[in-house]
């Protein structure tokens, strides 16, 4: 295949060129997708990006001619969403390790000392309601740190239903401590400030 400046296809991107984007697709994907998997570090996730990526370009369309350099484009694009993928999953994941890990730090006082055996009984009451194969595999990444990859595999399931049974499960307690347990930590809180 001929290498084509990318000047080139910016322009033939603009004009319409119809092969112009599977030309983009072919020379860029790979090393997008090699830079976003460094990142999310799943083959998944990083598939997924870099696809939102080229999305991004066709959307482009007429506002083409503001981009100087296709490469330094892509790549940026590719870099803030791994990077708001990442923070998207690192605020669902770390939600109920953050309750934890909040009032273990504050765990000299003995009120929240309690308040912190309370939430976690909270939580485990609420982890055993969860149906069986999502409790596996919420247990597995939380309590066994697996990966998403390594849960897939010890249960012959795929990376994408783990990531589902997880997102469902941490959604599921969010609502729960949300619902019926925050209101009751912030009003010993406040009392504990009074």
């Amino acid at each position: 295949m001929e290498i084509v400046e990318d000047h080139i296809l910016l322009q033939q991107l603009l004009s319409g060129k119809t092969n112009a984007y599977d030309i983009v697709y072919d020379k860029y994907w790979e090393g997008l997708f090699l830079y976003t998997m460094r990142i999310v570090k799943d083959a998944g996730d990083a598939e997924d990006l870099v696809q939102e990526s080229f999305m991004a370009l066709w959307r482009m369309n007429t506002k083409l001619g503001q981009i100087q350099s296709l490469k330094a484009y892509l790549f940026a694009v590719a870099r803030n969403k791994a990077l708001k993928h990442i923070q998207a999953n690192v605020q669902k994941l770390d939600y109920v390790d953050s309750l934890v890990q909040y009032f273990s730090d504050k765990s000299e006082n003995p009120e929240e000392k309690v308040v912190l055996k309370e939430l976690n009984a909270f939580i485990d009451h609420e982890i055993d309601k969860l149906p069986e194969k999502m409790k596996e595999v919420f247990l597995l990444s939380r309590k066994e740190h697996l990966s998403y990859k390594e849960i897939a595999e010890r249960l012959g399931i795929s990376d994408e239903t783990v990531r589902k049974q997880i997102h469902r499960s941490l959604k599921y307690l969010k609502t729960k401590i949300n619902r019926e347990y925050l209101s009751s930590v912030a009003i010993l809180l406040i009392c504990k400030y009074l």
